[in-house]
């Protein structure tokens, strides 16, 4: 289990609703704050990367996103309430072409893994149902070479009731 491989654990409040999106049904993951959280060093920042600067990837600025660092583990306690799950994901460092890797799951349940992404790697898209899904997990690794600056980010990210 990924969270055995951290020091420290954050516990927060259920899950409040703000919807700020501009589209009905809509929230996006930077207006949550997270049942849980683990991370390999840092913090957890909303719309920003963790060294406190704007999010980049692979040279794209995104202005909302969640920036954390491998290996991460971030649970949030969705009370099935959504049925869809999208946004882009990369490595928001370019000093060290270090590897990462993005998983989300429902419930317990892989429903999405992306490829091994390095610094120059574009962001990537996903879009996935997640209709009646209780607990989202989203975790990143840190790929093959170890966690030396797996500086990563959640961009765009939103969840849409259905």
């Amino acid at each position: 289990m990924v969270a055995q491989q951290f020091a420290g654990t954050v516990s927060k409040p259920a899950l409040s609703i703000i919807y700020e999106t501009g589209r009905p049904n809509t929230i996006q993951l930077n207006q949550l704050e997270p049942d849980e959280h683990v991370q390999g060093w840092g913090n957890l920042k909303y719309n920003k990367n963790i060294d406190d600067g704007d999010i980049y990837i692979a040279g794209k600025k995104y202005a909302s996103g969640v920036g954390m660092h491998a290996p991460s583990q971030t649970v949030y306690n969705l009370g099935g309430q959504y049925g869809q799950f999208s946004g882009l994901v990369g490595r928001t460092t370019a000093i060290v072409d270090g590897e990462v890797q993005f998983m989300i799951y429902g419930d317990g349940k892989l429903l999405w893994k992306s490829t091994l992404m390095k610094a120059s790697t574009a962001a990537l898209a996903f879009s996935i149902g997640i209709n009646n899904v209780q607990e989202l997990k989203l975790v990143t690794t840190e790929g093959t070479d170890g966690t030396r600056y797996d500086h990563v980010a959640w961009c765009e990210a939103e969840l849409r009731e259905e």
